[in-house]
């Protein structure tokens, strides 16, 4: 959970094992998320209990006590091969909660979205992320 989504949703991590050089399986955690630069606070939750890594700890920006940070920054990839290079276009919209914040609507990656009756009297926003010839751009329309 984090600040990359107003520390609304909780993100699956999936369990990875591969042969450690002793011979013994190591394992670890992990998932990709497309961010844009920036600097982003997270927490673990492991069996409910919300976890903090020591060695990116540090108080919250945003008033959510201690918490991690992840700097991401700008990538070009120079050496790629041409066909290396992903066009890549993610979509989600949200609504507008009573936070003053905005909340996910689940499902609804498309370029469209017809609002609900949940959206009557709320605010929209679409937050486009693309990843072209190496480079992050993003870009919010609230309606």
């Amino acid at each position: 959970v984090g600040s990359m989504d107003q520390w609304q949703d909780q993100i699956a991590l999936e369990r990875v094992e591969v042969e450690g050089k002793d011979g013994l399986p190591q394992v670890s955690f992990q998932t990709n998320l497309y961010l844009c630069p920036g600097e982003y606070e997270y927490r673990y939750i492991v069996d409910q209990v919300e976890k903090i890594a020591e060695e990116r700890r540090r108080t919250s920006r945003f008033g959510k006590g201690m918490c991690n940070y992840c700097p991401v920054q700008s990538s070009t990839f120079p050496d790629a091969e041409e066909e290396d290079r992903d066009t890549i276009l993610y979509i989600r919209w949200l609504r507008s909660n009573s936070t003053n914040g905005w909340s996910l609507i689940h499902d609804e990656n498309g370029l469209s979205y017809t609002p609900t009756a949940a959206d009557v009297g709320l605010c929209l926003r679409a937050e486009v992320l693309s990843y072209l010839d190496g480079q992050f751009t993003s870009i919010m329309f609230d309606i």
